[in-house]
């Protein structure tokens, strides 16, 4: 009955404007005599608002900023989940839904139909793909995705994947990651995880739970550092913010971030970890070697060496891609407690907004691809531009 006459309490306040803010602002009322106070606490008390209840309102108000939090995750080959999607299946892993971040892995065994209400990034695993895809402008292009490459999808392209070829025996699998602001909270696919408590029998299923498939014979790349080879033979796409020339580009990246990119951006690792750009100074110093540099998304393989620390200020998706290294972050905005995790490749994590970070312990070879939400934060722009000066590009 307590449960019950809470749940009432809730949505009664929701339905009459009481909100979290709402009570908030009776805390700043101009000129505010010990008679209106009085006149406060009571009306407090008559409607039912204590500290349980704002906490629980807190909860439900959107303008509030929620920093993801800093979660690890390291999905395996065992455990796919099999989703009947429209006239198609997938199979897939979820391993982080934190707010406005998500990432995974995926294998798409057949033909995939599908249109992107997100931008979404892939590392590619498997398959030799052929790619059909419709952009938000109707431009048509078609390209191919091999393991190794990482393509960015504009949110509102559609795309058809293609059988892989007679002579690949791997279908398309890829590693998936979405970042789309840590603080607007959106997240697409919680039904992953939902799926997985239920098969995991944490709760009772809705249903007969969905059982884990083991598929790791059909996917080729499962030691992820294989995705930090370098072929030379490998063209990669140039940041589409340079598409009006070198002289132009500020004017072209600014653009290119009001109207968004619409390029189906296919780019791969051009440099080993010996090459990496050094960038920043002192105990910010990392080495990095920018691989896309989009206004929808930017990746970046960086080399974080032991005792590195910076605020971040802007969340990102780290896959660890080979190494081993302590991580620690505080939490935002307060920064009053900490979070500590040894990471080591295969393993996803997520670097929120505005935190406190330090490699605290790191091999030699700790390197993580990065994934910002654009190319405008965290200085992913500079250092694509950089990489493009240092290789004699910059025209």
């Amino acid at each position: 009955m307590a449960e019950q006459a809470t749940r009432t309490d809730l949505s009664t306040h929701l339905a009459e404007g009481r909100t979290y803010l709402w009570a908030l602002r009776h805390s700043h009322e101009r000129a505010q005599t010990p008679e209106r106070q009085q006149e406060i606490r009571e009306l407090f008390a008559k409607v039912g608002v204590n500290g349980s209840t704002l906490a629980a309102l807190r909860e439900l108000e959107h303008p509030i900023a929620r920093y993801p939090h800093a979660s690890v995750a390291r999905p395996t080959h065992d455990e796919y989940l099999r989703f009947e999607i429209a006239d198609f299946h997938v199979y897939l892993n979820g391993a982080l839904c934190e707010r406005g971040l998500q990432a995974g892995i995926e294998l798409f065994p057949v033909n995939v139909d599908w249109s992107f209400c997100h931008t979404e990034v892939q590392y590619c695993t498997g398959g030799d793909t052929p790619i059909e895809a419709t952009l938000p402008s109707n431009r048509r292009e078609t390209k191919r995705i091999r393991p190794g490459d990482v393509m960015v999808i504009p949110k509102g392209a559609h795309l058809v994947y293609q059988s892989s070829r007679d002579d690949n025996r791997y279908e398309h699998a890829h590693i998936f990651a979405i970042n789309v602001g840590g603080m607007t909270g959106e997240v697409f696919y919680d039904v992953f995880d939902l799926t997985r408590l239920q098969t995991m029998g944490l709760i009772a299923p809705d249903d007969s739970p969905v059982p884990f498939h083991d598929i790791a014979e059909r996917i080729k790349i499962k030691t992820w550092s294989e995705l930090l080879h370098v072929d030379p033979s490998r063209e990669s796409d140039r940041p589409t913010w340079l598409r009006n020339g070198w002289s132009r580009r500020e004017e072209s990246r600014l653009l290119n971030y009001h109207e968004g990119t619409d390029s189906l951006v296919i780019a791969a690792p051009d440099r080993g970890q010996g090459d990496y750009l050094p960038w920043g100074e002192g105990q910010k110093r990392c080495y990095v070697n920018p691989i896309v540099a989009e206004a929808n998304s930017a990746i970046c393989d960086t080399h974080f060496p032991a005792g590195y620390r910076c605020m971040l200020p802007d969340s990102e998706i780290w896959t660890v891609l080979r190494g081993k290294a302590s991580v620690t972050q505080s939490t935002p905005p307060l920064h009053g407690e900490t979070i500590r995790h040894d990471v080591a490749m295969g393993d996803l994590m997520v670097a929120a907004g505005g935190a406190n970070i330090s490699i605290d312990d790191a091999e030699s070879d700790f390197v993580v691809r990065r994934l910002a939400e654009t190319c405008a934060h965290n200085r992913h722009a500079q250092m694509m531009e950089l990489k493009l000066l240092d290789q004699g590009d910059a025209h």
